[in-house]
């Protein structure tokens, strides 16, 4: 919504503003001094005993506005204005001068904070907060005096345009669908030299700028020909959401209109170029449609009654002024609706002038596309007695469509008759594309969402609750879309913290991408599933909320985890491998080592196991590994481990140990569980087994020996008639049998 239809659409409801707004501009007009002693104690009152340096932008080569084409030749209209502002604000600065196109590009990308001449617009607006405007210049058409074709807008097609890059000029051709006429300079002077050496036929440019640019080239081939459909508000432009230097600076910019600073530089830099400025009246502009029905009906008195202007107040005079100013279209009918009185911005609107409008009922603007019921609630609620307000559908004297918010009210006398209807207009046309536009475009967001392959929630922050889902979604957490909205999704985080540091990034940064996140879903049994998550902050239906993707990598977490399982794990018997033991043994002998602990390492080999295998198959033989890792598992302390290095190799690990007797009785527990016989597949089978045992620091310091000498007395043992343990010794030799 443009910054006008902002400033009307709340003032238009707010009665409480409207009084205070009032008091305080009678303030203003009664002792400008007094104003100016409180705003400047208020502002100092805010300021901070250290600040940091802002980088200030201005434009190379713009006047009056900015003169100098380097940072330490800034100057310019709007260079001091802001240093008399930045002074009252008692701000820190450096200023920095580039081409127009350079300096927007850096304030976007946050290398400058602000920029002292941006004119406003509603694109702008989406990455620019603007203080109150500081000058308002009209656009013009700018063409060589021998040029007699063009004459307006009109001539205008396939026309060769000259236009500064990025300016408000750029974007108002490029909105006429004239991009592929246009030429783009980055200053105007370039751009007026380049037209007056007649390679192109006109340059679209702020007529007080360029006539100042003309003058300063002494270029009198050309003229400003025609008045162009734009018009550029200036103001100082930061960025979006700093609310309090925002309010510094338009403070100060009070303090500078007050004190006559704003008046002394201004009459300085613009002279005869311009003999119209921006001051406190500016400000009457924006009240609400009751003061202006106030206003033009004490204006249109004075207009019927022709009495001498000097004998009313100067408040009243300037309040009619502001009426024949007003961005806001007022009509004044009698009592049978015939046009009495219409202001210059309803001329601008409707196309109807002052002579064609007055004896008129406003029913000339009709379209046929408001509803009849409007226009029943209209009369119905002015005949008794009460202001209506609405919207209304009309039609300009050219035939085209627009839309407009209206408020009309009924006016009596003193002895409480109707004398007379008020109606003040705001054309909302652009507010209703936009509107449209945006209605599209969240229609087609939505669609997508809907659509998406991906799982799509949006959270609302306030209450955080999800307010939309598709159908991925909820088919991820084990729900229908209708039965997903309104729940805390916090609920379905199994590390609920996850959701907090999601929801605090968010605040922080605005954006949070690629986080993995377990989610535990509440079915019969538990699922658990994975997700690569991405949140983004947006406004969804006017509230702050969060949007989430949920990616479901659950069967890839799954085949990573069985990847990683067999890895480090035996896919027969489901021991650690020699990878997984290796590694717990270099574990278990740095603890022992810090700690002065003792622990053992234990090679078990099977006896009789290859004519089970050679004979029954090695299906039989699998089912023995598997019985024979369960009963070693049994005799074993959690804090141990057994693994299968081998066919039919295991290795035990006891990470602490006492004495060499207490190794010892463990193996002498797995060698009497392992000779129990095995019932499998159908066969009573029996087997024994071989182990040797080799403990920590008495048999070896380190890694690679300890496994040698636990492997020899394990070889030692089967040497010497199996089905038995033996403990390290130095003159055992290793005898492969």
């Amino acid at each position: 919504m443009p910054l006008l239809n902002k400033l009307t659409h709340q003032l238009f409801h707010s009665s409480l503003w409207l009084s205070i707004s009032i008091i305080m501009l009678i303030l203003l007009v009664a002792s400008n001094q007094t104003w100016a002693e409180v705003a400047a104690a208020h502002t100092q009152s805010h300021l901070q005993a250290q600040k940091a340096v802002l980088v200030v932008g201005s434009e190379q080569d713009y006047p009056p506005f900015a003169t100098g084409m380097t940072d330490a030749t800034a100057g310019g209209f709007t260079v001091d204005l802001w240093k008399a502002v930045a002074k009252e604000a008692n701000l820190n600065y450096t200023i920095h001068v580039a081409p127009f196109h350079e300096i927007l590009q850096d304030f976007k990308d946050g290398k400058i904070d602000v920029l002292i001449n941006l004119a406003y617009s509603d694109a702008r607006h989406q990455f620019a907060d603007f203080t109150v405007p500081h000058v308002i210049i009209h656009g013009a058409i700018f063409v060589r005096k021998d040029n007699a074709v063009i004459h307006s807008e009109n001539d205008l097609a396939n026309k060769s345009i000259i236009v500064l890059k990025a300016d408000l000029a750029h974007d108002y051709a490029l909105s006429k669908g004239w991009e592929k006429q246009l030429v783009l300079v980055g200053t105007a002077a370039e751009g007026l030299n380049l037209l007056a050496s007649g390679k192109h036929d006109a340059m679209l440019l702020g007529k007080l700028t360029g006539i100042k640019t003309l003058r300063e080239l002494e270029l009198n081939t050309i003229e400003a020909r025609a008045k162009a459909g734009f018009s550029q508000k200036f103001s100082f432009a930061i960025r979006e959401g700093q609310s309090e230097l925002l309010g510094k600076l338009n403070e100060g910019l009070a303090i500078a209109k007050s004190n006559g600073t704003y008046r002394t530089l201004y009459e300085k830099w613009f002279g005869l170029y311009e003999d119209k400025d921006v001051t406190w009246r500016d400000f009457i502009k924006y009240i609400t449609p009751v003061v202006f029905v106030f206003l033009s009906l004490s204006g249109y008195l004075l207009y019927r009654r022709k009495v001498d202007q000097l004998a009313f107040d100067l408040k009243l005079r300037t309040l009619f002024a502001a009426i024949e100013q007003s961005p806001i279209s007022i009509v004044i009918t009698d009592v049978d609706a015939n046009i009495e009185y219409v202001n210059p911005r309803f001329t601008e609107v409707t196309g109807y002038p002052l002579q064609d409008a007055i004896g008129q009922n406003p029913r000339i603007l009709k379209s046929g596309l408001t509803p009849e019921e409007t226009y029943l609630a209209l009369w119905s609620t002015l005949v008794s007695g009460q202001m209506w307000q609405g919207e209304l559908i009309n039609k300009r004297q050219n035939g085209e469509i627009y839309w407009e918010e209206a408020h009309i009210s009924p006016v009596k006398n003193k002895a409480g008759i109707l004398t007379h209807y008020v109606a003040a207009k705001v054309d909302i046309t652009q507010r209703k594309q936009n509107e449209e536009a945006i209605r599209q475009s969240e229609e087609r967001f939505r669609f997508i969402l809907e659509n998406s392959p991906i799982a799509v929630r949006i959270t609302q922050c306030a209450t955080c609750q999800v307010v939309f889902a598709n159908q991925r979604y909820a088919e991820l957490v084990g729900l229908t879309p209708n039965e997903v909205i309104g729940i805390n999704p916090k609920q379905y985080y199994a590390n609920p913290r996850d959701y907090e540091d999601v929801l605090a990034q968010i605040s922080e940064e605005g954006r949070v991408s690629n986080k993995l996140v377990e989610l535990h879903i509440p079915n019969e049994p538990l699922t658990t599933k994975w997700a690569l998550a991405s949140y983004l902050q947006l406004d969804y239906h006017g509230d702050p909320s969060v949007l989430g993707w949920f990616y479901d990598i659950s069967d890839r977490k799954a085949m990573e985890e069985q990847i990683q399982h067999l890895a480090h794990y035996d896919p027969l018997t489901n021991l650690p491998n020699r990878t997984l033991f290796e590694a717990r043994l270099q574990q278990a002998l740095t603890a022992a080592k810090r700690n002065h602990l003792h622990l053992a390492l234990m090679f078990l080999d099977l006896d009789k196991f290859k004519p089970i295998n050679d004979t029954l198959g090695h299906g039989v033989g699998d089912l023995v590994l598997k019985e024979v890792a369960r009963r070693i598992q049994a005799c074993l302390r959690e804090s141990d481990t057994v693994a299968r290095i081998g066919g039919d190799e295991f290795v035990v690990l006891l990470p602490i140990v006492e004495a060499e007797q207490d190794a010892i009785g463990v193996a002498e527990k797995i060698r009497q569980v392992l000779n129990l016989p095995m019932a499998l597949a159908g066969h009573d089978l029996q087997i024994s087994s071989s182990t040797g045992i080799a403990l920590y620091p008495e048999h070896a310091d380190e890694e690679n020996q300890l496994i040698k000498n636990a492997d020899t007395a394990m070889y030692y043992a089967k040497t010497i008639g199996r089905d038995t343990v033996k403990l390290y010794q130095e003159n055992m030799q290793r005898t492969d049998t």
